[in-house]
C-alpha cells in the first residue's frame, strides 16, 4: 500500500494457441481494476508482446479508482483500451488528464469507446483532443460512443469531438460547468453523420441535475434529437449561446423547448445554419427570448 509507482502490463497473445490459454483474449471486455493504494502517485499501464506479430485483439475495461495521491497516469495500450473509468482521484490535475486523454486518442489504433469520469475534485477541464492524423478513424474523437461525467465540482469546461457519440450523461455535482462543446470534427462531420445514419443511431444527452453556471452549448454537426436539446435547456437556466449548426435531425420542437425553458430569459445567441428548422419556430423562439440578439441562419 506504500507503493509510490506501479507498472502494470497486460500480455498480448501472439497466436490462437496462446489466446486459448488466456480467457481475457476474447470478444468480451477484460476488466482491470487499480485501487486501494493510498500512496500511489504514478501509474503506468502497458502491453507486453508484439502487436505487429498477431491479429489477436484484446478489449480492456480499465477502472482507476480511490487513489488519493495519484498525480499521473501513463498509458501504452491505446489499441486495446475500450472502456476507461476514472473515479475518486482527488489529486489528478488538468495537465495529467490532458496527457492521458491525448495518449488514448492519438495512440496508434486508438480503440476507446466509453469514458466515465467521476469525483475528480481538482479537475477544471475535461478536453478530449481531436484525433491526430496517425490515429485515423479509430480515434476516440470518432469512435467514442458513451461519455458520462459527474461529481466534478470544479469542472468548468467539457469538450469532446463526438462524431459518433450515442450517449452523453451529465450527472450531479457539476455546478461550476460553464461550457459544453461536443461538436463533430468539421473535416469528418459528413462522413461520420452518414455512418451514424446508416446504423440508425442518434445521440442522446441525459441531464441528471441542474447546471446553474452553464453559459455555452455546442452540439454542431451531430445527430442529436429534440429530446436532448429539451433535456439540456430544462436544466440550464443561464445559457447564453447555443450552437446547433448542421443538426439535421432537429425540428421546431427543439426551438419551442428552448423558448419555454428556464434559459429563455438568458439566451443571447442562437446558431442554426444547415438545419431543417423553419422561420415559424425561430420566430416563436425570438418572441419568448427577450435577450436574443443574434440568430445565425443558413
Amino acid at each position: 500500500s506504500a507503493l509510490p509507482s506501479l507498472t502494470l502490463c497486460v500480455w498480448r497473445p501472439a497466436d490462437e494457441r496462446e489466446a486459448a490459454e488466456y480467457p481475457h483474449a476474447s470478444h468480451a471486455l477484460m476488466p482491470i481494476g487499480i485501487g486501494g493504494l493510498p500512496a500511489l502517485r504514478v501509474l503506468h499501464l502497458g502491453m507486453a508482446g508484439d502487436a505487429n506479430r498477431t491479429h489477436i485483439r484484446l478489449r480492456l475495461r480499465v477502472c482507476v479508482a480511490a487513489l488519493p495521491a495519484l498525480r499521473r497516469v501513463e498509458v501504452r495500450m491505446a489499441d486495446a483500451l475500450h472502456e476507461l473509468v476514472l473515479t475518486d482521484l482527488p489529486t489528478l490535475s488538468d495537465d495529467a488528464l490532458d496527457s492521458l486523454l491525448s495518449a488514448l486518442v492519438r495512440g496508434q489504433g486508438a480503440a476507446l469507446r466509453s469514458l466515465h469520469v467521476r469525483e475528480l475534485a481538482a479537475v477544471e477541464r475535461l478536453h478530449v483532443p481531436p484525433p491526430g492524423a496517425a490515429a485515423g478513424r479509430g480515434a476516440v474523437g470518432v469512435r467514442l460512443r458513451r461519455l458520462s461525467v459527474e461529481e466534478c465540482p470544479r469542472l468548468r469546461s467539457l469538450r469532446a469531438p463526438a462524431g459518433l457519440l450515442r450517449d452523453a450523461t451529465l450527472g450531479t455535482g457539476l455546478g461550476a460547468l460553464r461550457a459544453i462543446d461536443l461538436r463533430a470534427p468539421r473535416a469528418q462531420a459528413a462522413a461520420y453523420g452518414a455512418e451514424a445514419a446508416d446504423a440508425g443511431e442518434r445521440m442522446h444527452v441525459r441531464m441528471c441535475a441542474c447546471l446553474p453556471s452553464l453559459r455555452q452549448l455546442v452540439l454542431s454537426h451531430l445527430r442529436v434529437g429534440d429530446d436532448s436539446v429539451a433535456s439540456i435547456a430544462a436544466c440550464s437556466p443561464a445559457i447564453a449561446r447555443v450552437d446547433l449548426d448542421g443538426c439535421a435531425e432537429l425540428t421546431d420542437a427543439a426551438l419551442r423547448a428552448l423558448a419555454s425553458s428556464p434559459c429563455a430569459g438568458t439566451l443571447e445567441e442562437l446558431s442554426l445554419s444547415a438545419t431543417q428548422l423553419t422561420r415559424v419556430g425561430i420566430q416563436a423562439c425570438q418572441a419568448s427570448c427577450p435577450r436574443l440578439v443574434r440568430v445565425r441562419l443558413p
